[in-house]
């Protein structure tokens, strides 16, 4: 019986030992949001019920203004700094269904489910306002955002693989744009002039 115990006990620090590895591969390593792998399935899932729940489902892609001149003036811990913060500011100004996740580099994204573009862009401003009203340790942070909206139709998974591709082009095209027409600013995928 002791050692059925013992067995018992080694399986439970093992199970406990597993799930930590299982958050911690979820997570970005610095600032501990969802990371880029678990954006891309939350994105691939909520695309799938897009779909089947006839509903629009929008992306913002964030990127900190100027983040190498940053790094370049006050070094990668003060840049660290900032990725951390504004992970945090992200986090907390993201609704319980949002999927709020490091994408790379000094780039974020946003799932919002069931958001159309108005709520999209009231999201995006309530965001540029937070990121406004912090305090930073160095300067000021500004970022530049790329939004898109859209109600899928999947009949296939290979649809929804192309599709994911094309939403995800479309939230840095945005984001390309914002950058280019001065930063801190946002785009809509929608609003920007084709041709």
């Amino acid at each position: 019986n002791q050692a059925r115990q013992k067995i018992q006990e080694q399986a439970d620090k093992i199970n406990d030992a597993n799930k930590i590895l299982e958050q911690l591969a979820a997570l970005d390593g610095l600032t501990g949001i969802s990371n880029r792998r678990i954006f891309q399935e939350q994105l691939d899932l909520n695309i799938h019920l897009s779909s089947r729940d006839s509903t629009t489902l929008s992306m913002i892609m964030i990127d900190v203004d100027h983040f190498k001149s940053y790094n370049d003036t006050f070094g990668h811990t003060a840049g660290d700094d900032v990725l951390k913060q504004l992970a945090h500011i992200l986090d907390q100004s993201a609704r319980r269904t949002d999927i709020v996740a490091r994408y790379g580099g000094e780039e974020f994204a946003i799932i919002l489910p069931n958001t159309d573009k108005k709520g999209a862009l009231c999201r995006g401003e309530k965001i540029q306002r937070a990121i406004a009203g912090a305090t930073w340790a160095h300067r000021d942070i500004t970022v530049s955002l790329g939004l898109a909206s859209k109600s899928f139709t999947i009949s296939a998974a290979s649809q929804a693989e192309d599709q994911m591709l094309l939403f995800i082009k479309q939230a840095d095209m945005a984001l390309y744009r914002s950058k280019g027409t001065g930063r801190n600013r946002m785009t809509h995928h929608h609003d920007i002039p084709m041709g």
